[in-house]
């Protein structure tokens, strides 16, 4: 799904693959990138209209993308798998993990410092650029579906049961805080220091959004409702943010979650990611 008006009007893309596709990640208004199973890795760079297979060298499911900049990216996913990129997703090199764990999620503060979260509570973190990768202790043994970086010190990270984890000295600790919620909260977004957001939902298909306006020393809930899970949510600034999730579900907020409007996707299949330029 494409849109160029702020998700007032939603157009289907084509992506040329049956794969179930995980995360997207634009790199400028042109080129993104995105994931899915089986080792997929599709790249465009007309905003879309054009989806091309890169080759990523394994058959595992990738789950996550993050790239820091136009040509470098990482992707990670099943059995410990990481790949990186140095020229915009043509070509992927394996990096050792160190763990055979699942993961989730990945994300970088800058071209060397970054973490990648997935199941039993794993952390791992580089500060080179992903050639060596360390485990942290995340004190949890819960899936954790999503990290998100503020800079290379501070980070969230979250996962079933309402977790939620932060860290403020690059993952030396990790400490848990109190989300209010007991959902899965499967993604987790901070636009600035300040402000965050996280989302999810659970297995009777109730979601849930939950909101920080002070670094996440306290969060309140700000929306829920029932009808399928959230499986994303991000924000471009303190006030516009979106979430998508089971059957076709978009959200659109322009006052901070105070309000969250639907938007139509055209779609019932479920939009496990989105992303803004």
């Amino acid at each position: 799904m494409f849109t160029s008006d702020g998700g007032k009007h939603w157009t289907a893309q084509s992506s040329g693959t049956s794969s179930n596709l995980y995360e997207v990640v634009f790199t400028d208004a042109t080129h993104a990138v995105t994931v899915g199973d089986s080792g997929t890795i599709l790249a465009t760079a007309d905003s879309g209209a054009h989806w091309a297979a890169m080759a990523s060298g394994t058959k595992h499911a990738l789950i996550s993308v993050f790239f820091t900049s136009a040509t470098h990216g990482w992707a990670v996913g099943a059995s410990g798998t990481i790949l990186s990129t140095a020229n915009g997703g043509k070509d992927w090199v394996a990096q050792p993990s160190g763990t055979a764990s699942d993961f989730q999620s990945v994300a970088f503060a800058d071209d060397r410092h970054g973490w990648a979260v997935g199941k039993n509570g794993a952390i791992v973190v580089t500060t080179d650029g992903g050639r060596h990768w360390s485990p942290q202790k995340s004190g949890v043994s819960v899936t954790l579906a999503t990290v998100s970086s503020i800079d290379t010190l501070r980070a969230w990270a979250s996962g079933r049961y309402g977790t939620l984890l932060s860290t403020t000295d690059g993952g030396a600790q990790w400490v848990s805080r109190v989300s209010g919620t007991d959902e899965f909260l499967v993604s987790v977004t901070f636009p600035d220091a300040t402000n965050g957001w996280a989302a999810g939902g659970t297995v009777n298909a109730d979601w849930a959004i939950v909101a920080t306006k002070d670094g996440g020393a306290n969060w309140k809930r700000q929306a829920s409702g029932n009808g399928g899970n959230l499986m994303c949510v991000t924000f471009t600034d303190a006030t516009h943010g979106w979430a998508s999730g089971d059957n076709g579900t978009i959200l659109s907020t322009v006052d901070g979650g105070t309000h969250w409007t639907p938007q139509t996707s055209g779609t019932t299949d479920a939009l496990a990611s989105i992303a803004f330029f």
